[in-house]
Parts: C-alpha cells; structure tokens; sequence
C-alpha cells in the first residue's frame, strides 16, 4: 500500500501532466492538429492544412513546429524531389487518444464488432 508522500507525489505527478496537456493542447489550432493526426495518421504539410479549413500556413507551420517541441508530433523528412515532411503523432501524442479525444473514425471503423 503507498504511504501518504507516494500517494501525494502520484497526484502532483498527475496533475502536472494535466497542466502540461492542457498548456500544449489549449493553444487555438493544437487540438484539431493532434484530432487530424489521431483520425488520419501520418499527412504531408499540404494534406494537413485541406483537412483543416480556416488555418493559414504560418499558423500550421508554427503549431507543428510547437507541438514537435512539447514531443507531441514528429516531422519525417522524406528524401524526394522536392524534399517531402511528413508528420504523424509521437506516442506521447497518441497517448492523447481516450484522454482527451474520443475515437478518430479510423480507429471506429476498424474496431472488430463485438
């Protein structure tokens, strides 16, 4: 059984999860960036921004570039001509999944019936 101070330092641990999801997620676009990511898995710059109407490149360049630096999306370069980035969730991203968002429709219509 944990003593007080383990059961304390769990929900400051907790807590500061929460903070730090909120911090990351609360920002206007994050959400329905990481929602994107979750729904349609790993997009190119351009696939991303038609997904999401209303945001301008800066914005989604910026918010990618933010989210990459909490740990939340991963750029893969793609070695092509032109040069190609993709970007998909880390697993801390896809941590997200449940806590925050519902089920993408992907992960709906690929779940067996039960």
């Amino acid at each position: 059984m944990p003593t007080a101070k383990e059961r304390s330092q769990e929900l400051v641990e907790g807590n500061n999860q929460l903070v730090t999801a909120s911090n990351v997620l609360g920002r206007k676009w994050h959400s329905t960036i990481v929602y994107q990511l979750l729904d349609a898995g790993l997009q190119g710059f351009g696939d991303l921004k038609a997904r999401i109407g209303g945001i301008s490149r800066k914005v989604l360049s910026e918010s990618l570039t933010n989210l990459g630096e909490q740990g939340i999306v991963e750029q893969l370069v793609l070695e092509t001509k032109p040069v190609r980035v993709e970007y998909s969730l880390t697993s801390a991203g896809r941590e997200l999944q449940g806590r925050r968002f519902p089920r993408s429709r992907r992960q709906t219509t690929a779940a067996p019936n039960r």
